[in-house]
């Protein structure tokens, strides 16, 4: 069964992801690059608040993309996710990977620069 030009079975795997991550709290990681840092400025709240925002209200509809390999070179082992929400009202782009030893990487974690499409909305 297709739904918007995707499979059922993407939607499972995404729930599967979103309940994977949540399981793995304490191994929640985020990158302390300027764009991450400054979101807490815009958001009002701390880099802890806005994953404890995620964790709590994340769902399989706020999907963008993924899964997508690394683009490092050389490549980071690791699926790489895109999600989008909305944190204090703003829609923030969501961007982890899951790598070795289930450590959920938070990537990018700001205020949306560009349009979020949302497939399952």
């Amino acid at each position: 069964m297709v739904v918007s030009g995707f499979k059922m079975g993407q939607k499972n795997e995404i729930k599967s992801v979103i309940t994977f991550i949540r399981n793995y709290r304490n191994n929640w990681r985020i990158s302390k690059r300027g764009k991450n840092l400054a979101s807490m400025t815009t958001l009002g709240i701390d880099l802890d608040e806005i994953l404890n925002e995620i964790y709590l209200n994340i769902n399989w509809q706020d999907y963008v993309s993924g899964p997508e390999e690394d683009n490092h070179d050389p490549k980071i082992p690791g699926n790489i996710w895109i999600f989008g929400m909305k944190i204090e009202d703003i829609e923030c782009y969501l961007k982890f990977q899951i790598k070795d030893n289930n450590i959920i990487f938070w990537i990018s974690v700001h205020p949306a620069q560009y349009e979020l499409h949302y497939p399952f909305r």
